[in-house]
């Protein structure tokens, strides 16, 4: 008879025996990891090789089954299928594929659940730009130029996908295909943005129109146009009006003369050690220019004026503006009639029209003097940094006549002739001689007035 010791120890060997045959449920899930698909790339478009999926576990680090989880497209654009998976007894639930976005770059996969530890689960891959198809204009088109001269921007070509991803590593070829000229750095590859830069295009000598081919493999080839321009005359410079500003303003320049200024020309002040002071708010013509200069705290001094056309032609007026310290003043002399000789302090400065510079500031006294006209005089104040202007009208000096004087005629009246007795001997008459002389009309007269005068004389004795 099996005594009772024995019952206990077979029914202790059976629970151990079932224990083992019998699998251990797994508790309730706690947390959730990346099992395998992260850090993947693809061509951008296309799915990843490896679909992502993640691992769920309980407290105990045990694989828990049968547990659903979402995957969800975060960033990059792109697709899943079968989304939503279940662990299985391996506690691993996986998507069904990933398709990464068309544009090249980051792309992102999230897993989320928010009672899970680890949650949410990120998956990123990298979308990579597929095999070139098509070759694209990036910059330098349309452009013009003088002929024999380079164009100003290089140009360029952008290589991409059929996704228009930009491609790197691609060969192309650049080509003067007509107008002449030449390019340099022909052969170009693109770099990780899918660009390639020509090393430089001269058109050719002829003015027209000129054109560079790109072509790499058998892409369709790109063109690009540029327009030669016949070449102009170098600019010259005659004046610059005003001549002189001072450095506590900006001073606007009303005429800047010459010829051969083009459209798009540039203007400076320069001067050696002196960093350029540019013109702005131009307004040009082929023969005067007017433009703004700010020298507002700039040093005082003599500087060059240079106009510079888009061609790169350029113009110098040497020392043809002076900037000044605010210190002195000065004096515009005009006049009408111009002409005028000047005077200050009584002595000759120059003739109307003129200005003269660097007077310290005070009084001065000026005389104006022209020919045929009335001298002007006057006192004229000379404030620090300003210009005084002076501008008379000068009058016409009065016409002096010269009149011929006439010495009066002076009448005295007959006076009383006291008469004094005289005794007179009468005087034989001459016979008349031979020869008869004609007798002259006056002679009787005569000789009747002297007989009526010795009458009176003796009656009045």
């Amino acid at each position: 008879m099996v005594d009772q010791k024995s019952i206990i120890m077979l029914l202790v060997l059976v629970l151990v025996s079932v224990s083992l045959i019998l699998p251990v449920s797994a508790g309730t899930a706690t947390q959730i990891a990346v099992n395998a698909g992260n850090g993947q790339s693809a061509t951008a478009g296309t799915a990843v090789t490896t679909p992502p999926s993640v691992i769920v576990k309980d407290v105990d680090n045990a694989v828990v089954s049968d547990f659903v989880v979402t995957f969800v497209v975060a960033s990059g654009g792109g697709s899943v299928t079968s989304a939503t998976a279940t662990t299985g007894a391996d506690g691993v639930a996986t998507v069904g594929s990933w398709t990464l976005g068309t544009t090249a770059g980051t792309n992102t996969l999230t897993v989320t659940n928010s009672s899970l530890s680890g949650s949410p689960v990120t998956f990123t891959a990298t979308g990579t730009a597929g095999t070139a198809t098509q070759i694209v204009k990036y910059a330098g088109d349309t452009q013009s130029a003088t002929v024999g001269t380079a164009v100003s921007t290089l140009p360029s070509v952008m290589v991409k996908d059929a996704n228009n991803n930009p491609v790197s590593g691609v060969s192309v070829t650049f080509t003067v295909t007509s107008g002449g000229g030449s390019a340099t750095g022909a052969s170009a590859t693109t770099g990780t943005n899918g660009i390639a830069t020509a090393g430089g295009w001269t058109l050719g000598t002829t003015a027209g129109t000129n054109i560079l081919t790109v072509t790499s493999g058998s892409l369709s080839p790109v063109t690009f146009t540029a327009t030669g321009t016949a070449a102009t005359s170098a600019p010259t410079i005659t004046s610059i009006t005003p001549a002189y500003g001072y450095n506590t303003s900006a001073v606007s320049i009303t005429a800047l003369t010459g010829t051969g200024f083009a459209s798009g020309a540039s203007v400076v002040l320069a001067k050696s050690g002196q960093t350029n002071i540019s013109a702005t708010s131009l307004s040009i013509t082929s023969t005067q220019i007017t433009c703004t200069f700010d020298i507002v705290g700039k040093e005082a001094g003599l500087r060059n004026v240079i106009v510079t056309n888009t061609d790169g032609q350029s113009a110098t007026l040497s020392n043809g503006f002076e900037i000044r310290n605010p210190t002195n003043g000065s004096i515009s002399f005009g006049s009408s009639p111009a002409g005028a000789s000047v005077f200050i302090n009584a002595t000759n400065k120059g003739t109307t029209p003129f200005t003269l510079s660097d007077l310290v500031p005070g009084s001065y006294f000026i005389r104006m003097q022209k020919s045929g006209y009335t001298d002007y005089t006057s006192q004229v104040v000379v404030n620090p940094g300003a210009t005084t202007s002076v501008y008379p009208y000068l009058s016409p000096a009065a016409v002096q006549t010269t009149s011929t004087t006439v010495a009066p005629v002076l009448t005295t009246e007959p006076t009383a002739v006291k008469t004094v007795k005289k005794t007179t001997t009468k005087i034989p008459t001459p016979w008349p001689s031979a020869t008869t002389t004609p007798a002259s009309p006056v002679e009787p007269l005569l000789i009747i007035g002297a007989v009526g005068l010795g009458i009176l004389i003796l009656k009045k004795d």
